[in-house]
C-alpha cells in the first residue's frame, strides 16, 4: 500500500510526500551468493528441509518521507535552491540463534533458532568450562530482563522463536542541500554551481539523535548452550546456558550515525 502527494510549482520548485506499508514473508531470504550457504544458514526451528513461512529479511513494513526543493531569487540571474528530505522506516527484522551449536540434532550449526525458557526452573547457567555459575538467581534476573526487553523473545517464552521475530529500532533521516548558481557573463551557455550537503541534521543539532542501531547480518547471538546432549543436562533435563550480560542490545553504525557536510562544485556547458 502506497500513498503519494506531489505538487510542482513554478521556477523549478516542488514538494513530495509519501507513505508506504508492506508485508513480506518467505521460506528463505536468499541473502548469500552461493546455494550451499543459502541452505546452510537459513535459520529454522525444526526441519532444515522444510522451512516455515515467516517474515522476510526484506520486510520493511512502514516507510515514509517528505521532500521539497524551493528556488529563491536572492541574486539576479543566480538562483539559490534549498532542498530537504525527511524520512523514516521501521526497523529491520532479525533472528536470534545459538552460536554455532547444533541444538536440534540435524548436524548443522549456525542456523538453530533459540528456545526461550519460560522460567528459571528450565535452565542452569554455566561458565565457559561448564561449571555452574555461583549466583543462579542473579544470572536469571539479567537473562530474564534481556528477554523481557524484546517482544520477539518475550512473546515466545516456552517456545522456539520463529525466524525474524525481533526488530531493530526504526531509522529516521533528515538531510538538506543548498545549491547556488553563479552566472558566467563571458560564456552564457556555461554554468557554475556550488553545493553544500548536510547529512543527518538530527545528529548535527543533537549528538544523541539520528543514531543508527543495527544487528549484524540480521542475526543476534546473545547466548548459547554448553556441553553434549544438545546442551541439556542429562540428570536434571535443564538447558545448560552460557550467558553474559551485555551493555547494549544493538550495535551502533558509526558512519551512519554521524552528521556529515559535503561541499561540491559543478561546472556544466552545452
Amino acid at each position: 500500500l502506497s500513498v503519494q502527494l506531489q505538487k510542482n510549482f513554478s521556477d523549478r520548485s516542488w514538494v513530495n510526500a509519501f507513505y508506504s506499508y508492506g508485508q513480506s514473508k518467505d521460506l528463505n531470504s536468499g541473502t548469500s551468493s552461493q546455494a550451499s550457504s543459502n541452505f546452510a544458514y537459513n535459520n529454522v526451528r525444526f526441519d532444515v528441509n522444510n522451512p516455515e513461512l515467516t517474515w522476510s529479511n526484506y520486510d520493511v513494513r512502514h516507510r515514509y518521507g517528505v521532500a521539497f526543493s524551493w528556488q529563491l531569487k536572492l541574486l539576479r540571474n543566480a538562483p539559490t535552491a534549498v532542498s530537504m528530505f525527511l524520512g523514516g522506516r521501521s526497523g529491520r527484522p532479525y533472528s536470534t540463534t545459538y552460536n554455532y551449536f547444533d541444538a536440534n540434532g540435524d548436524a548443522a550449526t549456525g542456523n538453530d533458532l533459540v528456545y526461550v525458557p519460560a522460567s528459571q526452573s528450565e535452565v542452569i547457567f554455566v561458565g565457559s568450562t561448564g561449571t555452574p555459575v555461583a549466583d543462579q538467581n542473579a544470572a536469571w534476573a539479567s537473562f530474564d530482563a534481556f528477554i523481557s526487553g524484546d517482544p520477539g523473545l518475550d512473546n515466545y517464552r516456552g517456545q522456539i522463536v520463529p525466524r525474524n521475530s525481533s526488530r531493530e529500532p526504526g531509522l529516521r533521516t533528515w538531510d538538506m542541500r543548498f545549491a547556488q548558481d553563479i552566472p558566467m557573463p563571458i560564456r552564457p551557455d556555461h554554468r557554475l554551481q556550488v553545493t553544500l550537503d548536510i547529512i543527518n541534521l538530527f545528529n548535527l543539532l543533537d549528538s544523541s539523535k539520528g543514531l543508527n542501531y543495527y544487528v549484524s547480518n540480521q542475526n543476534d547471538i546473545p547466548w548459547t548452550l554448553q556441553g553434549s546432549n544438545f546442551g541439556v543436562d542429562p540428570d536434571t533435563g535443564q538447558m545448560r546456558i552460557r550467558w553474559s550480560e551485555r551493555p547494549n542490545r544493538f550495535a551502533l553504525s558509526q558512519l551512519g550515525s554521524r552528521w556529515q557536510i559535503q561541499f561540491g562544485i559543478r561546472y556544466s556547458f552545452d
